[in-house]
């Protein structure tokens, strides 16, 4: 959702399953600011890379699986790439 000031609030919320069938459930909120022509070069198949936009977030993980249960105590924050088939993730914990 992009707001009049042209700032994109982001809320993405999924469940993921690992590869030895583990439930994380991804919580991300957060902002998104892209150039002028963000939307058309994304449209045309170009990425946007880290340095042209101000992708920010918060994200967090909940599950019950004792094998990462550490990852629910975790504070992270994230920023992200954007592409027109996939969004590059860097997600770091908080020390």
């Amino acid at each position: 959702m992009v707001g009049s000031d042209q700032i994109g609030r982001i809320d993405v919320r999924a469940t993921m399953k690992t590869d030895d069938g583990a439930l994380i459930h991804y919580t991300a909120l957060g902002v998104i600011k892209i150039p002028d022509d963000g939307l058309e070069r994304l449209a045309a198949g170009e990425r946007l890379p880290f340095d042209e936009t101000y992708v920010r977030t918060t994200p967090s993980f909940e599950t019950a699986d004792e094998r990462y249960s550490w990852l629910n105590e975790l504070v992270c924050v994230g920023h992200n790439e954007l592409s027109p088939d996939h969004i590059d993730y860097r997600i770091y914990r908080v020390l």
